[in-house]
């Protein structure tokens, strides 16, 4: 079998090709997981402002309770910011 030099490789028309069909499989399945991911959050989002709401009209918990549970979060998830826990109570209304 005959070994074709890298150089060659790399300019030839196949090779070319062939990179770019394997970049856009890399893109597509990055956006197919983000997609994925972001249903997810949502889901999860929508699950947890349930929650609060259940738990404020049961346990007659204020709005300070979205406080902290926020600070609570952010504890163990850098980043996580009391206004997503608000927004979290307010769409499981």
């Amino acid at each position: 079998m005959m070994r074709i030099e890298t150089m060659e490789i790399e300019s030839s028309k196949e090779y070319i090709e062939f990179v770019a069909e394997v970049k856009r499989r890399v893109i597509s399945a990055r956006i197919s997981a983000t997609r994925s991911i972001n249903r997810d959050l949502i889901g999860l989002y929508w699950d947890i402002g349930r929650m609060i709401v259940k738990r404020q009209e049961k346990q007659g918990w204020g709005k300070s309770v979205v406080e902290r549970l926020s600070m609570d979060l952010r504890k163990e998830f850098p980043g996580f910011l009391e206004v997503q826990v608000f927004l979290l109570a307010i769409c499981g209304i």
